[in-house]
């Protein structure tokens, strides 16, 4: 069981939200807009927020999202954000913010997303081996979920550090996009593909001069390179 907190400005939304989580016996909250859904962060400590973007008043959904990514005692809450909007640009920002998926309102279907919310809480729950992973420059303590690059902290969110952790641990190999995001749900979602590259694309950005260590093998999925390009 997961706290979820429902962040959205329009109380028929929420209502749908929850009426889709019916039966997973998660505790579900809701805020109406961003300064509420900052005060519950902190005193209700969601595990998942379900975020839209397009929050009236003077705190907007980015706003939360960027609060729940750099605060410490907040930044391995999942986000899933709720969007209305489309385009290319609009999914750099939410993988950019930090949120670990999205659901597009056009294609809300409560089903889906009940299995997709369950997913991201599945993989936020595994238990990971406790020492630690090192690969060239790239170093994971899974136990304490952080990672460091040549020695310095290296930023991910909690999915971005699944992400790492699944690469790392099966190297030896090819990993599939529906397998990084283990979905597992057996329904076929084409926004799954997409989300993995986007976060890929945003992992290799953080990596910086070490982003050829993510190999893309076309048509299969992903590799980690064991030999890490010069960075100059």
């Amino acid at each position: 069981m997961a706290r979820i907190l429902v962040v959205e400005d329009e109380a028929i939304i929420i209502e749908v939200v929850r009426d889709s989580l019916v039966g997973t016996e998660h505790e579900v909250n809701a805020a109406l807009d961003g300064t509420t859904a900052v005060k519950l962060v902190d005193e209700w400590s969601p595990d998942l927020i379900v975020l839209d973007l397009n929050l009236g008043g003077d705190v907007s959904g980015l706003d939360v999202c960027n609060y729940v990514r750099t605060h410490e005692h907040t930044r391995d809450i999942l986000i899933v954000v709720l969007t209305g909007e489309t385009g290319d640009s609009l999914e750099l920002t939410l993988f950019d913010a930090g949120a670990d998926d999205f659901v597009r309102k056009q294609r809300f279907r409560a089903g889906l997303f009940r299995r997709r919310i369950e997913a991201v809480l599945r993989r936020a729950t595994k238990e990971p081996r406790d020492e630690k992973l090192e690969m060239g420059p790239l170093v994971l303590d899974p136990g304490r979920r952080e990672a460091t690059l040549g020695g310095d902290g290296l930023s991910l969110t909690p999915t971005e550090f699944d992400i790492v952790h699944t690469l790392v641990v099966n190297s030896d190999r090819i990993v599939s996009r529906r397998e990084l995001l283990d979905r597992g749900s057996g329904v076929a979602d084409p926004a799954t593909s997409r989300a993995v590259d986007m976060h890929i694309k945003q992992i290799r950005k953080k990596l910086g001069s070490h982003s050829s260590m993510i190999g893309t093998v076309y048509g299969k999925g992903y590799k980690l390179e064991t030999v890490v390009a010069s960075p100059h």
